[in-house]
């Protein structure tokens, strides 16, 4: 009888609460006020970070309903003075963000430093638990719109006797909160000793840890009678109970929906249940637990007690490490915050599969902020403003088309490039110390990747076997000019014929962006080209990824010509056999005035070379050596491509 009283009493406070909280809401949400808190603060109206107030209670004092409180890195307490009772009490819409550095001028500029914003217990004498207070954080009678987001709740302790054995991190009776972004860590209680959730209680519990608490039962988490709370992406280690629920403890009819979290190594067993129905799902459980897609593996935690092996300190690292079976694990649907406990991206392909999915456990692994265009949103936040349950919410959100359908902003996409293409008519030419090209898209910023596929025998293989063209120059073509050269032709003029320009450049090491379409016919005349190799020559946008191979367009393949293949067809008298007659006069000096494109050169028109390619890029040193060597049949005298002349 007791018993059905309280609850009627119960539903028709509840009823009436609801009612008030929607009027009070009504009323003050027309002059919302945001107030700032910094312990280094020295102002009394808080309505700014230069009159930012130095404690939590004035800001709380000052809040109504629709107004928001935001508060800078710090520890602050729920008093300046050895009352046990005081706590920090939650307000039915009043939102508390921690992790500012005190600069921001948006929320969305928050600076993240949720480890470094404490509420802390810690009262009377410092360091000595004994005097602390009894709850931290209390949700008293308040809704889902009482937010604390971004604090780490430590050093309570409720010792006292009922309600005030229970929740010594956080205390919630007949509330629905969210709390989101919080750790809490060396807090104790008879019950619950990180949180406490009591009495028809919905709160919505999301990337949060719970490490290095105790208590009798529930040392992470205690639900008691009809207590609903949603527990989402949130980990559960290294928290102690003497008797039962090392991680969380349900007693009669209580209900939580634990989903995407991990419950490992905690003392007393994960989860302990009474007269209680939990729904647990891609969840990793310590021991297993019965749900979908729940599993009983090793997290691999980076390291959970820290250097100093110690549950609930600051050096705890609670993040998953490569290979746990965490990662890409848990369920899309259930996510309802863009970021993890780190503030970044939530959501990301950890597992290297080409599919994004969300880890079990408060921290996202490998996650990589996905905001490819650089403006701060998410990229699923710049195609919709209603996805993750409205969390995207933000200025400038929706912005963006995905004309696709792939889940990227068009203006994210890899711009596909055309193949560079032998240059027309060139297919008799026999190119032996350059290679030429035609690369198509003009008006595309983009890079040339050259890869030597093959090595002529003689050679051994060497470093730099994929590199990118440089620079293109505009350059006077030394064959055949008039005299004198025309302005700006310089050092490469050769007096005598018609006045020729060509685009040339070198390769590099390094990616090098350019209008490449813009120049037409390009020459590549570096001098580490090597006569009789193979090479691809392949396109990509300057917006993409180089180390993705799906950027790139197809190939071009270029032939380079041996020496031999193209003096031996001098005319027929020499050259023709590997160990012939060599008339060094004539034949060398005649080989080596094609290659240098001389004008008048001798039998340059059977040596059928492109006569658009400058001189100076023949090796003196080497390439005459090679030519001999090539008429009497001997392989190439060194290993790698020639050196560049001075």
């Amino acid at each position: 009888m007791k018993g059905g009283f309280r609850y009627g009493i119960t539903k028709n406070v509840l009823t009436l609460f609801s009612f008030l909280s929607c009027l009070l809401t009504v009323a003050g949400a027309a002059q919302a006020t945001t107030y700032y808190v910094d312990d280094d603060g020295a102002g009394t109206t808080c309505t700014g970070w230069g009159d930012a107030c130095p404690d939590l209670q004035t800001a709380l004092g000052l809040a109504s309903s629709g107004d928001q409180i935001w508060v800078a890195t710090g520890t602050y307490t729920p008093t300046s003075g050895t009352d046990r009772t005081a706590t920090f009490q939650l307000i039915t819409g009043v939102a508390i963000y921690g992790g500012f550095n005190g600069t921001e001028t948006s929320l969305g500029e928050r600076a993240d430093l949720f480890d470094q914003t404490i509420l802390s217990g810690d009262i009377g004498t410092s360091g000595s638990n004994s005097d602390n207070n009894f709850h931290v954080v209390t949700a008293s009678y308040t809704e889902s719109t009482a937010v604390l987001d971004g604090f780490t709740i430590t050093r309570g302790n409720a010792n006292g006797s009922s309600p005030q054995n229970r929740g010594g991190g956080m205390y919630n009776i007949f509330s629905s909160p969210t709390v989101t972004n919080c750790t809490f860590s060396g807090n104790t209680a008879y019950e619950g000793g990180g949180m406490y959730n009591e009495n028809f209680g919905e709160p919505t519990v999301t990337n949060c840890t719970f490490s290095g608490n105790t208590a009798n039962d529930g040392g992470g988490m205690y639900n008691w009678l009809d207590a609903r709370p949603t527990v989402t992406n949130c980990t559960f280690s290294g928290n102690l109970a003497t008797v039962d629920g090392g991680g969380m403890y349900n007693f009669v009819m209580s209900y939580p929906t634990v989903t995407n979290c991990i419950l490992w190594g905690d003392t007393g067993g994960e989860i302990f249940d009474i007269a209680s129905t939990p729904t647990v799902t891609y969840s990793n459980v310590q021991g297993g637990y019965s749900g979908a897609a729940n599993i009983n593996a090793d997290p691999l935690f980076v390291d959970a007690d820290g250097p100093d092996d110690t549950f609930g300190t600051e050096d705890d690292n609670l993040r998953l490490s490569a290979g746990s079976p965490c990662i890409d694990a848990g369920n899309n649907t259930a996510v309802t915050e863009a970021t993890d406990l780190d503030g970044t991206i939530r959501i990301v392909d950890g597992n290297g599969d080409a599919t994004s999915i969300v880890d079990m456990g408060a921290y996202e692994f490998g996650s990589i902020p996905d905001n490819c265009n650089g403006n701060g949103i998410p990229d699923m936040c710049d195609l919709d403003c209603d996805a993750l349950g409205g969390d995207c919410n933000v200025p400038d959100c929706g912005l963006s088309s995905d004309d696709n359908a792939n889940g990227i902003p068009d203006e994210c996409d890899c711009p596909e490039l055309a193949a560079p293409a032998m240059p027309a008519g060139e297919a008799g030419y026999e190119k032996t110390r350059y290679i030429s090209m035609v690369p198509g898209d003009p008006g595309q910023q983009m890079a040339l990747r050259v890869t030597l596929t093959s090595l002529p025998i003689g050679f051994s293989t060497y470093e730099d076997t994929q590199v990118w063209v440089g620079e293109p120059v505009e350059i006077c073509e030394n064959s055949g000019q008039s005299t004198p050269p025309p302005e700006g032709c310089g050092p490469a003029w050769v007096p005598g014929g018609p006045a020729l320009t060509m685009w040339s450049a070198n390769l590099q090491a390094t990616r090098y962006c350019h209008d490449f379409g813009s120049v037409g016919l390009l020459h590549v005349t570096d001098c580490e080209i090597v006569p009789g190799a193979t090479y691809t020559v392949e396109a990509i946008h300057c917006d993409c990824d180089p180390g993705n191979e799906e950027n790139y367009s197809d190939p071009l393949t270029i032939n380079t010509s041996m020496w031999g293949d193209i003096c031996n067809t001098y005319d027929g008298t020499h050259w023709t056999a590997p160990n012939g007659t060599i008339d060094v006069t004539l034949d060398v000096t005649a080989c080596l005035e094609k290659f240098k494109n001389t004008f008048g050169a001798p039998i340059k028109a059977r040596a059928n070379v492109d006569p658009n390619v400058p001189g100076w890029k023949v090796n003196i040193s080497t390439d005459v050596t090679q030519i001999l060597d090539a008429f009497k049949g001997q392989p190439y005298p060194f290993a790698g491509p020639g050196t560049c002349p001075p």
